[in-house]
């Protein structure tokens, strides 16, 4: 298995990928990512960072999608929750 500093290497390299420049040969078809569920959280996490070519970017039909994470420490169920505030408040 990859070291921990190799797969840190390679989420720093993606991170910050421009999707507007990127070949297609650089990135996983969504349909052709698996899990191995038998696996412990931890270690299909570092099996998905080391399997994926780009793990914020994939395709998926013909379009290309890249994640983003905040480093505001908000999870994604706060995040929806306030967006929904928002326009109900609005």
């Amino acid at each position: 298995m990859k070291s921990l500093n190799s797969i840190e290497r390679k989420i720093n390299d993606c991170k910050y990928t421009d999707i507007n420049n990127i070949d297609l040969d650089e990135i996983d078809n969504i349909d052709d990512i698996t899990i191995n569920e038998e696996l412990s959280s931890e270690d299909r996490i570092k099996q998905f960072l080391i399997d994926s070519k780009n793990p914020y970017c994939y395709k998926i039909d013909e379009f290309i999608v890249k994640l983003s994470f905040s480093e505001n420490n908000i999870n994604a169920d706060e995040c929806v929750l306030n967006a929904m505030k928002h326009i109900i408040y609005k």
